[in-house]
């Protein structure tokens, strides 16, 4: 049988109101107690970040960049070493070496790898058919290959070429002075001649180097096609370069086949990059042990003239007593460069000579000063 519950229990329970039908609401008042007014906190708005907008009026999510960030090399400064390539002063001025031309491909093999440098050259050549023969408006770009051509001459290469049976252009280089270093080592031309033909023909065509003079081979080949880059051992390179400068009469000075301002084009895609030094100076240090600086060697002020004669971009070369004073055009006038040659003549010298740098009297180009020290100019009496 159900519990009854006891009339005590009930007692103490409050009664429920119930509430009929038609009947008011109660009031908040009579059921509970009034509550105290609490005081009103400021309403915060919600800022919203500006995100950028693009002309198509589409929000893009901004970028994280990188802790290191260099500015890249600017479309102004290519359109000046466009217009000094072909200005007559170029052919008329002073040449450099094939050594300098290496010295030069050297630092920028340590600072940018290929990839980057088929990048910057493949700017470079879009930039120059652009600057100077996209108004002429050739009907076919077969007929601008005469143009390349032209170009590719003006650096000092013995530049040809023919029209393979597929109809695609293969471009020949050719200099007077070989270097075998054992790896293809003209990444940049190869970007320079496609981004050239690219804008020429209106779409893209990738040159790689099929043969290079400083891998064995008579002349450099490039054709038409996508061929895996040669990844370049920095170290292996440095020695070879250095066996090639033990090799070579260092005396020569007929070798003088390149323009100053390709030299200027080489290093212009690292003008604001971060250079690895220590690959130069190392460079220096293979050449001590090549040319045994320390022991061997009768006259060593004037070996090491003759080295940086050779590797130098200059302008003006001035000899003294005790040191020398190398003098650079303004194209070639580059703190990087001015570093990557001190630290050079460091290890080639083994710190025995101070090196210091400045601007030239008329304050557009840099000069270089070596001094080369007593422990140097000593080792001639031994």
């Amino acid at each position: 049988m159900p519990r009854k519950s006891s009339g005590a229990n009930n007692a103490t329970k409050p009664k429920m109101r119930q509430h009929k039908k038609g009947a008011k609401k109660p009031k908040a008042s009579e059921t509970t107690k009034p509550r105290r007014k609490q005081a009103k906190k400021p309403i915060r708005k919600a800022v919203k970040k500006s995100l950028p907008v693009n002309k198509a009026h589409k929000i893009k999510k901004p970028e994280a960049q990188a802790p290191m960030f260099y500015p890249g090399t600017p479309d102004s400064y290519y359109h000046m070493l466009i217009k000094s390539l072909e200005s007559d002063e170029n052919l008329n001025q002073k040449k450099v070496s094939a050594e300098s031309i290496m010295f030069s491909k050297l630092i920028v093999f340590s600072t940018i790898n290929d990839v980057e440098q088929y990048k910057a050259g493949l700017r470079i050549g879009k930039l120059y058919y652009s600057e100077l023969y996209k108004p002429k408006g050739h009907k076919w770009y077969e007929d601008s290959i005469p143009t390349l051509i032209s170009l590719l001459q003006r650096f000092g290469y013995k530049a040809t070429y023919i029209v393979s049976e597929r109809g695609n252009p293969v471009i020949r280089l050719k200099s007077s002075h070989e270097i075998y270093l054992g790896y293809n080592v003209h990444t940049f031309e190869s970007g320079i001649i496609s981004g050239f033909l690219s804008i020429a023909k209106g779409s893209y065509v990738h040159m790689y180097e099929h043969e290079c003079s400083c891998n064995g081979y008579d002349e450099c080949i490039f054709d038409v096609g996508m061929q895996p880059m040669n990844r370049q051992d920095i170290e292996t390179i440095a020695k070879r370069f250095a066996s090639h400068m033990h090799g070579s009469h260092i005396n020569t000075s007929g070798n003088k086949d390149f323009s100053a301002v390709y030299n200027a084009v080489i290093l212009a895609p690292i003008k604001h990059s971060k250079v690895q030094y220590n690959i130069l100076r190392s460079f220096g240090e293979y050449l001590n042990t090549e040319f045994l600086l320390s022991e061997s060697v009768k006259l060593p002020e004037r070996m090491v003239t003759e080295i940086i004669r050779k590797v130098a971009a200059y302008s003006n070369f001035e000899e003294s007593g005790s040191g020398i004073s190398i003098t650079f055009d303004p194209l070639n006038s580059d703190s990087s460069y001015m570093e990557s040659l001190s630290q050079f003549i460091k290890g080639l010298t083994g710190d025995i000579a101070t090196v210091s740098t400045g601007l030239s009297g008329k304050g557009l180009s840099y000069e270089l000063k070596v001094s080369f020290g007593v422990k140097l100019l000593k080792l001639k009496n031994k």
